[in-house]
C-alpha cells in the first residue's frame, strides 16, 4: 500500500484508502475481511485460509476486485454479502464448507468471475457457488470437480445468472 510493507495482509487492507489497491508480496495463511471498495492483487501468490472454520476472504461491502492468484482452504474460500465482487484470473480450490458455497458464498450485490476456475470445493448446497439475491456473471471461467448434496456447480436463488464461455465440468 503506497510503498509501505505491513506485518499482515489484514493490516495492509485496513490501511488502504477506499478505492485503493493492495498487492500481496508473499504467500500467506490468513483469513481476511474487506469492508470497503478495494483492489486486492494477489500477484500470482496464494492465500490459504487458517482453518479456523471461516472463509479465507470475507467481503462485507464496497466494489472489490480480487485478481491474479490462488485462494484455498477454509470453510468456503470467499464469502461476499452485499458487495459488488469481481474475481479475475484466480483459482479457487480445495475448500470444504459445512453449509452453503464450498468455493464462493454470495448474497446480495453482484458476483463476477472472469478467466478463472473453481475446482475441488465441497458444500452442502452449491459446491462451487452458492448465490442468493444477486447477479452472477461467469466469463471464461471453468467449474470442475466440485461436490454438494444439492447443486455441485452453481446454486442460484432469486438471481440472474449469465454464462459466457464458461465450462461446467461436473
Amino acid at each position: 500500500v503506497g510503498g509501505e510493507s505491513y506485518e499482515t495482509l489484514q493490516d495492509a487492507i485496513d490501511a488502504a484508502s477506499v478505492g485503493g489497491a493492495v498487492r500481496l508480496l508473499a504467500y500467506t495463511s490468513e483469513d481476511i475481511t474487506i469492508g470497503k471498495s478495494l483492489t486486492l492483487d494477489l500477484n500470482g501468490k496464494t492465500i490459504t485460509a487458517t482453518g479456523n472454520k471461516t472463509p479465507a476472504i470475507t467481503v462485507t461491502g464496497g466494489v472489490v476486485l480480487l485478481q491474479d492468484g490462488t485462494i484455498t482452504g477454509g470453510k468456503g474460500v470467499i464469502k461476499s454479502t452485499g458487495a459488488d465482487l469481481t474475481v479475475k484470473n484466480c483459482s479457487i480450490q480445495e475448500n470444504a464448507a459445512k453449509t452453503n458455497g464450498g468455493g464462493i458464498y454470495a448474497e446480495g450485490g453482484s458476483l463476477k468471475l472472469e478467466r478463472g476456475e473453481i475446482a475441488g470445493c465441497t458444500g452442502s448446497t452449491g459446491g462451487a457457488i452458492y448465490a442468493k439475491n444477486c447477479t452472477v456473471s461467469l466469463n471464461g471461467t471453468e467449474i470442475r470437480s466440485n461436490t454438494a448434496s444439492r447443486s455441485s456447480a452453481i446454486y442460484a436463488a432469486d438471481c440472474t445468472v449469465t454464462l459466457t464461455n464458461a465450462d461446467i465440468l461436473e
